[in-house]
């Protein structure tokens, strides 16, 4: 039981430093980081969504969010997850 909290904590530290690298890189985007942030959240918590309804649901533009997604989910996208746990 021991061993399968450190590994639950080892995860989560992992998942968390993850989080927190792209968070710097997103902010790096200059002028559009703040809603570039905003959709990446967004996207955290709605692993699957419409630009339309995402785009309702954060109060912004359609633009904006169709315009944000792409960078901001491709900064989660440049690493390689599939040895997270290993």
């Amino acid at each position: 039981m021991l061993d399968t909290a450190n590994q639950a904590a080892w995860t989560a530290g992992t998942i968390d430093r993850l989080f927190n690298a792209d968070k710097e890189k997103i902010e790096r985007f200059g002028r559009g980081a703040a809603s570039a942030l905003l959709v990446y959240r967004y996207a955290q918590a709605n692993l699957v969504f419409s630009i339309k309804k995402g785009a309702h649901e954060m109060k912004i533009s359609f633009l904006t969010a169709s315009g944000r997604s792409k960078p901001a989910t491709s900064v989660a996208e440049q690493r390689d997850t599939t040895n997270l746990l290993t």
